[in-house]
C-alpha cells in the first residue's frame, strides 16, 4: 500500500531554505499559498513590529525566482507609491515600503 506524501508548497519550501520556519513576521497562510514578510523599519515607533532584514526577504524572492524587473521595483518603491504589484509564473507579490516600517511583501501563489 502506497501513501501519498504532501510535498511543500512553492512558499513553504522557500521559508525553509531561507530557515524562516517559526519566524513570526515570514508568515505562511491560506494553506501554504500566501507568505507575508514584515521587514524591519528604520523607525523607532510602535508602529513597526517587523523583524526580517532585507536580506531574508531577498533570500525569499531569489528562492521563488523573483525577475530582475520585480526586484527592481520594489528597490525603486517609496512610501509615496502607495501598494504596487508584480507577477511572474505563478507568483503574485504586493509590497509597499516606508522608512519606517520597511519593505513589507504579500506573495501569494495559484
Amino acid at each position: 500500500m502506497a501513501f501519498a506524501t504532501s510535498q511543500p508548497s512553492q512558499l513553504e519550501a522557500a521559508v525553509s531554505a531561507c530557515e524562516l520556519e517559526g519566524n513570526a513576521d515570514a508568515r505562511l497562510g491560506d494553506e501554504g499559498t500566501t507568505l507575508t514578510l514584515d521587514m524591519e523599519g528604520e523607525g523607532e515607533g510602535e508602529d513597526d513590529t517587523g523583524t526580517l532584514s532585507f536580506a531574508e526577504i531577498l533570500c525569499v524572492l531569489e528562492d521563488l525566482e523573483v525577475p530582475d524587473r520585480v526586484t527592481a521595483l520594489m528597490g525603486e518603491t517609496r512610501s509615496l507609491d502607495r501598494r504596487q504589484t508584480g507577477d511572474w509564473d505563478d507568483v503574485s507579490a504586493f509590497w509597499s515600503y516606508h522608512p519606517d516600517n520597511g519593505l513589507d511583501v504579500i506573495l501569494t501563489v495559484e
